[in-house]
């Protein structure tokens, strides 16, 4: 016992360890913080970019429309994996309001019957009963269109507002004819994702069938697949394939499953290949973030390593000492092991309770940043955010916590290992 109370004595007797305990609770906080933020903005983008897609996107693999869609849809359906489907219609367009602004956007054509029930889209849209209505009634003058929220930015640009759309036909030679439509804002989409709300518009399927010159009620481009289990992605991909191919895939390695997206003459790809630049845009990110801040925590370790070190110099009589009663060479190893631990368990306790503190808090502390300040920290037109995102992973609290306590009794090793070599004759010659 004599070694937890000569480890607690000489903690308590030197106020200078609060330094050490000081830099561990600080790197802790930081990098609780940090993570949280990350990992939360990294589950909110998921969140946003899966709600605009779908977990299977599926088109010709030649860049022809599917055909007979309907019939595809009904065998995709019945499979035990599946929660629901939709067609689609995907090409991009120019669009245009008056003389005052064009913009690069990506035309949707959709069935509100079956696109409400998919995705996220009845949520990000405005008012979505008026829209099923409006796409599902007969077009009589100009076609309804809705517009992601930063497609147009000129002022004016408000529902009934009427925006004209240019492509060009698909047809099997390049001088396919373009095309232009006027169509009627009805409302606007707000997903969460600037990106995705500057670039995305969409129009009934029938009328999207029209102006790119497909078969009414036979062709689409693309076709899109929600599942009942995210688990079972890879699995629903070949069983998708099956049922449109009619042909049994064979199945490989569990990383080339993931990697096959070509079952001739469909491409199948799920949502996270299809958004994958973001989501490793997002880890890379996160994983330099996380690289960064961690040098708090090692920094902390050096901190405790010189204080301890210091302090076997100052202790060398007590060391003396107790080799001299008989104290083993791993007792007094012992002693300075636990002084490392017991600074880093401290830190990381208290760097825990900061961090948790400043994360549940972290929107209130942002605006009082900002009145200080008299800047922005979060641009929410930019995110389309309403508040920080923030998640506390309790896998990762652990890790951090393991990580901070390791590194600190790692710290202590070197002031360890000098208490070990003290030699009591030289230490207590001249007492």
């Amino acid at each position: 016992m004599f070694k937890y109370y000569l480890a607690f004595k000489y903690l308590l007797t030197r106020r200078i360890t609060l330094a050490s305990v000081a830099v561990t609770t600080l790197g802790v906080m930081v990098m609780l913080i940090v993570v949280s933020l990350i990992t939360g903005y990294k589950m909110k983008v998921e969140e946003v970019l899966r709600g605009n897609t779908a977990d299977l996107i599926i088109w010709n693999m030649y860049g022809y429309p599917i055909a007979d869609y309907q019939e595809k849809l009904a065998r995709i359906a019945a499979l035990p994996e599946v929660r629901t489907v939709a067609p689609y219609i995907e090409k991009g367009v120019l669009v245009t309001y008056g003389n005052r602004e064009y913009r690069w956007c990506m035309l949707k054509g959709i069935d509100p019957d079956y696109e409400m029930r998919i995705g996220k889209f009845s949520q990000y849209v405005d008012n979505p009963a008026n829209v099923a209505a409006e796409f599902g009634s007969a077009r009589k003058g100009e076609p309804p269109l809705i517009l992601g929220k930063a497609v147009l930015t000129t002022t004016g640009v408000e529902i009934g507002a009427s925006v004209d759309i240019t492509t060009s036909q698909i047809a099997p030679r390049d001088d396919a004819p373009l095309r232009t439509m006027t169509f009627r804002v009805i409302g606007f989409t707000q997903s969460g994702r600037y990106d995705i709300d500057k670039k995305e518009c969409y129009v009934p399927l029938a009328v999207a069938q029209e102006m790119i010159g497909l078969k009414p009620g036979q062709e689409v481009t693309h076709l899109k697949v929600e599942l009942k289990n995210q688990r079972d992605l890879i699995a629903a991909k070949f069983a998708v394939a099956e049922a449109l191919t009619g042909l049994k895939v064979p199945r490989q390695s569990a990383k080339l499953d993931q990697q096959m997206t070509d079952f001739e003459p469909f491409r199948i790809f799920t949502w996270r290949d299809e958004k994958a630049p973001e989501l490793f845009a997002i880890d890379k990110d996160r994983n330099i973030l996380v690289f960064l801040v961690a040098f708090i925590i090692l920094g902390a370790g050096f901190v405790t390593m010189a204080i301890l070190v210091m302090m076997v110099f100052e202790k060398r009589k007590d060391i003396g000492i107790l080799k001299a009663v008989g104290c083993p060479w791993y007792g007094a190893v012992a002693v300075f092991l636990l002084m490392g631990g017991f600074i880093g368990l401290v830190g990381a306790l208290l760097g825990w309770g900061a961090g948790t503190l400043a994360v549940t808090n972290i929107n209130d502390i942002a605006k009082v940043v900002e009145q200080i300040s008299g800047r922005r920290v979060f641009a929410t037109e930019v995110y389309n955010l309403d508040k920080i995102p923030a998640y506390t992973d309790p896998l990762a609290v652990l890790l951090i916590l393991a990580a901070t306590v390791g590194v600190s009794v790692i710290s202590s090793m070197a002031a360890a290992i000098r208490a070990a070599s003290v030699d009591p004759v030289k230490a207590l010659r001249y007492e």
